[in-house]
């Protein structure tokens, strides 16, 4: 944060993207949304301003105690869905907050905190998506982007709140273990369903859709290394995923465009999943940034 904020007041980009977290955040002050309570986090560390901190921890105490965060029309499916992706981007921005005003709660709101959005979120991902003696969903049925982002996003939470959480231990380490079975998924013919990456680091979906993919497991994995110094064992498919994004992509006048199938838009480029591969420096190999044709991606 030190380094942001030094940056910030001699590059017009940082000083913009500060600008940008600040005004969401005011707004946020005035109207509360926990999709987006991570502004506030993020707005108390680059100002140190006490309000950002008191808003977060109010947005997050209060919506703690929700009965629930099931969809209804996925719990009157057979088995129900207690979480998806909706509750996998909720509980993200949840985590952030809450890591990032960490220092200014109580232990008894840790801990309140805690418990409730383990109930809300963490308990019922990590069941229907991770844990062998309870999930419902397969790499055969969904091992798509939903499947990174569920189990990503509860990775995430969890490592936020492990000091408060006895489950954490556990819960990273099938995490750990279902992130590394998404990405090494070797397909299944029978049920005509494609493996997740091909030898030469493409992935069935769209640019967009993999890149999202690649994206949610990709923030669990920097999370996962800034927490614990350290990423899980070599995941040799990520070595080729800068190159898939890459030449998928061609620069323009205006912009990057992608080769578009028609269920996206044509600018997206995955760009995001190449920086995470990059922060996370959980690859063999280290992104050339000479190769991103188009300056604002460097």
């Amino acid at each position: 944060m030190a380094a942001v904020k030094k940056k910030a007041s001699s590059d017009t980009l940082y000083r913009n993207g500060v600008n940008s977290i600040i005004s969401t955040a005011d707004a946020l002050i005035r109207k509360p949304d926990i999709t987006k309570v991570d502004y506030l986090g993020m707005a108390w560390l680059l100002t140190d301003d006490k309000r950002y901190a008191d808003c977060a921890k109010d947005i997050l105490l209060k919506n703690a105690k929700a009965s629930s965060w099931a969809d209804k029309e996925m719990m009157m499916r057979n088995p129900p869905w207690q979480a998806e992706l909706n509750t996998a981007h909720k509980i993200f921005a949840v985590a952030n907050a809450y890591d990032a005003i960490y220092g200014t709660l109580s232990p008894q709101e840790r801990k309140e905190i805690a418990d409730g959005y383990y109930r809300l979120a963490i308990k019922p991902l990590a069941e229907d998506w991770i844990l062998p003696e309870t999930r419902i969903h397969t790499l055969n049925s969904m091992g798509h982007n939903w499947w990174s982002s569920c189990v990503g996003m509860c990775g995430v939470a969890t490592l936020a709140f492990r000091n408060e959480l006895p489950q954490a231990d556990r819960i990273i380490r099938e995490t750990n273990s279902a992130i590394s079975g998404w990405v090494a998924f070797e397909g299944d013919n029978f049920q005509h369903k494609p493996r997740t990456f091909d030898r030469n680091g493409g992935m069935y979906e769209s640019i967009n859709y993999a890149g999202y993919g690649c994206q949610e497991a990709l923030l669990y994995l920097l999370a996962l290394k800034n927490v614990t110094g350290k990423a899980p064992d070599a995941i040799p498919q990520l070595d080729a995923m800068a190159g898939f994004f890459i030449h998928s992509c061609y620069p323009t006048d205006n912009d990057m465009m992608n080769v578009y199938f028609g269920d996206s838009h044509k600018t997206t480029t995955g760009h995001n999943a190449l920086m995470l591969l990059d922060a996370a420096r959980c690859s063999r190999i280290r992104i050339e940034r000479h190769r991103l044709v188009s300056g604002k991606y460097h």
